[in-house]
């Protein structure tokens, strides 16, 4: 496990695993993962995995799926709510960070997004995923978890 330490400051909370969750835009991420478990547009094929330097910055793990939340639409992108239901999955992929910038890069983005974030186990690998909170008001629920399929593999227009 790493972690990186962002520019930003400000007022933290501690969660679960030693996880600082922001309470602002001013954030700090410590005892983050090496992995992280991608469901939107930070996907192969979609616009922010580019953008991002996925593609040399990360090393693909797998398909994979994160049991117990739930993805919503909120319109160029999808969030998910961790649910704790094993009834509810959501489908996205799994990558090890080769690089602590891009790491940074994505955690700046993702917590001006609104998001927090978590750490799960996917298929026996410990991984960070960005979540929100709470179910988001007045956004259409994902069936079936899939942005990929719900996008009709508009990979980059939505």
């Amino acid at each position: 496990m790493f972690g990186v330490i962002c520019k930003y400051h400000s007022h933290r909370t501690t969660g679960k695993n030693g996880v600082q969750h922001r309470n602002d835009s001013n954030i700090e991420v410590l005892d983050m993962t090496e992995y992280v478990f991608v469901y939107g547009t930070l996907m192969m094929g979609f616009h922010n995995h580019e953008s991002f330097g996925f593609n040399a910055n990360t090393r693909f793990v797998s398909r994979a799926a994160l049991q117990g939340a739930v993805m919503f639409d909120m319109g160029f992108y999808p969030c998910i709510v961790l649910t704790g239901n094993p009834n509810n999955m959501v489908h996205g992929e799994l990558y090890h960070y080769c690089d602590m910038e891009c790491r940074e890069r994505v955690s700046i983005m993702e917590f001006g997004a609104g998001f927090d974030e978590e750490v799960v186990t996917i298929d026996g690998i410990p991984a960070s995923v960005f979540v929100y909170r709470e179910k988001p008001e007045g956004v259409p629920w994902i069936p079936g978890g899939d942005w990929c399929v719900y996008s009709g593999g508009k990979a980059n227009v939505r």
